[in-house]
């Protein structure tokens, strides 16, 4: 056999063979191309996924926020006074006077102020009401408080009081 004969028998196996790796290299071009591609569109779909669990959170922080805002501005004055008298009740309190002392309007909120001119037995009985107003559900701020010792008779008998005027201030919230 001389070469001539061996290039025509196996020339279509070279033929053949060259297209093979031609198409071979062909493939592994496309498949490290789109290889390159998914690996950049799952990095794209992690990144959307945080995305979306913040934006999650915003929204339950944005309801939370709601809900405390109409929890806090679900008051009327007519509330306020029933809330203070009654705590003045449950603290032994007697009180004498509630004035508004007016509103005052700030970017984020209005406050209400009240004078409030109180009676206690003792200065035990004044830090109760003011305890139990300062952790009242409904937000109260005690601005100011000044004491004083009232004396008084009763079927003659004289007898020591402590009165207390107080301001004390709600908030709505814008």
């Amino acid at each position: 056999m001389d070469l001539q004969e061996l290039i025509g028998e196996n020339k279509n196996r070279v033929i053949n063979l060259i297209i093979f790796a031609a198409i071979l290299f062909v493939a592994f071009r496309i498949f490290n191309g789109q290889l390159k591609e998914v690996v950049s569109l799952k990095e794209k779909k992690a990144t959307e996924q945080k995305k979306n669990e913040k934006l999650k959170e915003i929204e339950a922080l944005q309801a939370k926020v709601k809900q405390y805002t109409d929890l806090v501005n679900n008051k009327d004055i007519a509330n306020v006074l029933d809330t203070l008298n009654g705590l003045a009740r449950e603290s032994s309190i007697e009180i004498i006077a509630i004035r508004p002392s007016g509103e005052q309007s700030a970017a984020l909120h209005t406050r209400y102020a009240f004078d409030l001119s109180i009676v206690g037995e003792n200065y035990h009985a004044i830090a109760k009401f003011i305890n139990k107003l300062e952790n009242h559900d409904d937000i109260f701020s005690v601005d100011s408080a000044s004491f004083s010792v009232i004396s008084a008779e009763k079927e003659g008998v004289k007898y020591e009081k402590m009165g207390a005027a107080l301001t004390v201030s709600t908030f709505l919230l814008k």
